[in-house]
């Protein structure tokens, strides 16, 4: 086969397998590299005797892209349950369906106004930062009770260290295409079972695995894409030499530990999706999720709780998975009222592997497509932090390479 045909892949976390997948499909002879002896990179999911445990996300969130993926690979999709709609935001002692006052939704409503007919006018400056943005366009109160909560447990880090371009720059783009799913989507048998089957359908259609390895010198005969975390993209850049190295070395990573523990049923006071900790109301844990009223096979005759912590208070990531448990027992007695150990414990501590979605971040993409010759960049931290946007935005730079080498 013509090496013009031929891709290398360094990487096999979602990045990975989603360009192997596209690029298998335009009949690239594709290889992946992969250091550790397992795909999936912060996928994963866990058997128990108490149900399924994720080490990482637990869902995607929809798109036709995403479905239309998970369908030629044999995963079938399910929504979150009904009652997982539900949601709740702690403030002043109790976890709130709606954590605003009057005043707060009112000024919320005038942003959805100013969305719908005035779009322009609420649209993120160039390198403001979130928290800023949230102030100018929210409020004080939604700022803190709405958007803080609901961005620090993804970016895992606080609203003053992030940009509001990069975040919620794609609310005013043309999103990818919806497709019959809504909201937050999962096999039944876990984010794992994405990762396995995505593995096998890769391998069948003739892509190659070279687990526990490391991959070479580049050749830049071979297109190679380099689909790493963004530390581990820097390691490997900076050791070739190569001028992309110099786009991305002032970008940063965070931390983001995950702990699902299992507890006896007992009254369930806030059934739901979870109850997430806005920065005021000083809990240790971003937020936690109810597990047992999301998906199927998550919960066996238990709660089933993920509680999601960073490294901007305390080193999370590196604390022994003892003193982890502690903090999250003392956050639950004040959420839930009791005082109660667990059944069963699962820590993931992920350090330094979530991209900061910074201001210099936004200023490295804003400059670069990020591509040199024969060496392409993959991963979420090219603007598509979640899930189902990396598997949209890999399809998109499969054409690219396609174009590119055509």
């Amino acid at each position: 086969m013509s090496s013009e045909r031929k891709v290398d892949i360094i990487g096999s976390g979602v990045s990975g397998l989603a360009i192997a997948f596209f690029l298998v499909k335009k009949n690239y002879h594709v290889t992946i590299y992969e250091k550790e002896n397992r795909v999936g990179g912060l996928l994963g999911t866990h058997k128990t005797d108490y149900g399924l445990v994720e080490q990482a996300a637990n869902a995607f969130m929809s798109n036709k892209d995403l479905e239309d993926v998970s369908r030629e690979i044999g995963v079938e999709l399910r929504e979150k349950s009904d009652i997982a709609k539900k949601r709740y935001i702690y403030r002043d002692g109790k976890p709130r369906r709606w954590p605003l006052s009057f005043f707060g939704s009112l000024n919320l409503l005038k942003f959805l106004f100013k969305f719908i007919f005035f779009k322009k006018n609420i649209k993120p400056l160039p390198f403001e930062k979130l928290s800023d943005w949230g102030l100018r366009c929210l409020g004080k109160e939604a700022t803190e009770y709405l958007l803080s909560p609901g961005i620090q447990g993804i970016y895992a880090t606080s609203l003053e260290n992030l940009s509001a371009s990069l975040v919620i720059g794609g609310l005013f783009k043309k999103s990818y295409a919806k497709g019959d799913l809504r909201g937050s989507v999962a096999s039944v048998y876990g984010m794992g079972d994405w990762v396995d089957k995505m593995r096998s359908y890769l391998e069948d259609h003739g892509c190659v695995f070279k687990m526990g390895e490391r991959k070479g010198a580049l050749d830049s005969n071979i297109i190679t894409v380099v689909a790493s975390d963004l530390e581990s993209t820097k390691e490997i850049l900076k050791s070739e030499k190569s001028k992309l190295f110099e786009e991305i070395r002032d970008t940063k990573s965070v931390s983001l530990s995950s702990v699902t523990l299992h507890f006896n049923l007992t009254e369930d006071l806030c059934p739901g999706f979870g109850c997430l900790f806005p920065e005021k109301e000083k809990f240790n844990a971003l937020g936690v999720l109810f597990n047992h009223h999301t998906f199927p096979n998550r919960a066996k005759d238990c709660f089933s709780e993920t509680w999601i912590f960073n490294d901007d208070k305390v080193e999370i990531s590196q604390m022994e998975k003892e003193e982890v448990v502690e903090l999250i027992l003392k956050d639950r007695k004040r959420l839930r009222g009791v005082d109660e150990k667990p059944l069963g414990s699962y820590v993931f501590q992920w350090n330094k592997r979530i991209p900061l979605y910074d201001l210099p971040l936004e200023q490295t993409l804003g400059r670069s497509n990020l591509s040199d010759g024969s060496v392409f960049l993959a991963g979420n931290y090219l603007g598509h932090l979640g899930l189902s946007k990396i598997v949209s935005s890999h399809r998109e730079l499969s054409e690219l390479i396609e174009r590119s080498h055509s």
